[in-house]
């Protein structure tokens, strides 16, 4: 948790940001099973999958995740709420282990 944040003006009082590199023995499994289209499953494609299944089962918390400081090598994610980090968290989950 980040506190004292600003995005484009607005200030946020708390950020809840989550990083991590999609490769390695965790992602053996996930990366073939997410990137079906032979995408190269670096840190956009994870940040692109994430922020599309957040749409899908969260749309009401898709207006507080941001991505802009993800690179190819790191998956970067933040979100402004604590239920937005919740929403989050499960659905990198699923998307990892297959079910929460």
């Amino acid at each position: 948790m980040i506190g004292g944040t600003a995005y484009q003006g607005r200030e946020i009082p708390w950020a809840w940001p989550i990083e991590f590199e999609p490769f390695g023995e965790e992602f053996d499994e996930a990366n073939p099973r997410i990137m079906k289209d032979e995408t190269e499953p670096d840190g956009y494609a994870w940040s692109a999958v994430i922020c599309a299944q957040m749409a899908k089962e969260y749309p009401d918390s898709i207006e507080q995740l941001h991505s802009g400081d993800t690179e190819s090598e790191t998956c970067v994610l933040w979100v402004e709420s604590e239920a937005a980090c919740k929403a989050l968290v499960q659905v990198i989950w699923k998307l990892i282990y297959g079910s929460f």
